[in-house]
Parts: C-alpha cells; sequence; structure tokens
C-alpha cells in the first residue's frame, strides 16, 4: 500500500510529498463479512484490508501451545525459575479446559500461580463451582454479589495484593531492596504497603 504523506519542516513550510511503502496488520474478534452487510464496518475498507487472512483458532482447539506460551509468560515476568510448578500432569490438566478468554485467560492463570506459590491451588481457584472457591467470596460470582459492587472489588484487591506481597518477601528473604526491584515498584511504596498489610520485613538495605 503507498500513502503520500506531506512532510513539514523544522520551519514549519511543507517541503512536499513523500512516497512510503507501508503494510497494514489489523485483528478482530467479528466476522467482517457479516459487519459489511449490516452496514457497519466500510466495504471498501474490507477490501483493502482482506488481502490476506490468517484465522487464529481459540487456545482450545490448539492445547499443544499451552506449554510454549506458559514459558514465554513466566520470562515476560522474570519469573522462569517458576516453571517448575507447571508439572506434566498440570499442563494435561489445562489442555483440557475450555479456556474462554482465550490467551489472556491463561496469561491470568500463570499469574495467579506465582502469586500463590502453588499450582494446583491456582488450578482449583480458577475453576468455577469447585470447592476450593466455594468458601471464598471474592472467587464465587454467587458470594461476590452479596456485597455491593466497591465493597467486592476492594476486598479482591485487597486479598491480591496481600498474597502477592507475602510470597514477593518470601522471595526476596525479607529484603524491600530486592523485593521492589523484582516487583518493579518504588521502594518506598512497597514499604507502605508491607505497613499497611503487617508484612514482616528483615531489612531494608542488600
Amino acid at each position: 500500500m503507498n500513502i503520500l504523506v506531506n512532510r513539514a519542516a523544522s520551519s514549519g513550510h511543507l517541503r512536499g510529498p513523500r512516497r512510503i511503502d507501508v503494510r497494514v496488520l489489523a485483528a478482530t474478534n467479528r466476522t467482517l463479512e457479516r459487519e459489511v452487510n449490516r452496514g457497519r464496518f466500510r466495504e471498501d475498507l474490507y477490501f483493502r484490508l482482506s488481502v490476506f487472512t490468517v484465522r487464529l483458532p481459540p487456545l482450545r482447539e490448539r492445547p499443544e501451545d499451552i506449554p510454549d506460551l506458559v514459558r514465554a509468560f513466566l520470562e515476560r515476568m522474570g519469573a522462569a525459575e517458576d516453571e517448575r510448578l507447571f508439572t506434566a500432569q498440570v499442563y494435561q490438566s489445562l489442555a483440557r479446559q475450555d479456556w474462554p478468554g482465550n490467551v489472556r485467560e491463561l496469561r491470568n492463570y500463570v499469574e495467579r500461580a506465582i502469586v500463590l506459590g502453588n499450582v494446583a491451588e491456582a488450578s482449583r481457584a480458577n475453576a468455577p463451582g469447585t470447592a476450593a472457591n466455594a468458601g471464598d467470596p471474592t472467587k464465587s460470582p454467587a458470594r461476590m454479589i452479596d456485597s455491593h459492587f466497591k465493597v467486592a472489588k476492594e476486598e479482591l484487591i485487597s486479598n491480591f495484593e496481600r498474597a502477592y506481597l507475602e510470597q514477593l518477601m518470601t522471595w526476596a528473604a525479607g529484603n524491600v531492596s530486592r523485593a521492589s526491584r523484582k516487583a518493579k515498584l518504588d521502594r518506598m511504596y512497597l514499604t507502605r504497603l508491607l505497613h499497611r498489610y503487617e508484612i514482616k520485613r528483615d531489612s531494608e538495605e542488600d
């Protein structure tokens, strides 16, 4: 696709058109042909974009990708050492999941597993209606609505922060500076969070 653009010089005057060569990649979870027929997507734009179409199957149709995705998530989170949590049995269990949220849901699962330090517990918490989450109002939709939205949200965030900080300080052996670097948090802000949740810290410096 060739596009003519005007380039402005530092003085503010136009120096004339310049030809550039660009490639447009677009993604959607909608059926664009149907959207065009319903008048909700421009037909001319559709034919400009749909030169080559690649269909990405949902995660439930490609469970063989799960181990590679998990490893990629762990590396991006700086938690490659936690791959030990994901045994062959765990991967078999993950392959049987429906994953309605696709790759984003898998990433959330991996994050919970790291925070909890236990994949089995994260798996049970991730499954609605199981005994593991029946007694926790922050994990059961039927119980969460017993509270106002704001209250339920604050409780969920509070539980997450406490669990994350406890795991973080265990990993850092109580060292606040090391923990702040791992979590990419300002050390003073981390100190205030630790004080709020009354989590023990052994040292401030390396």
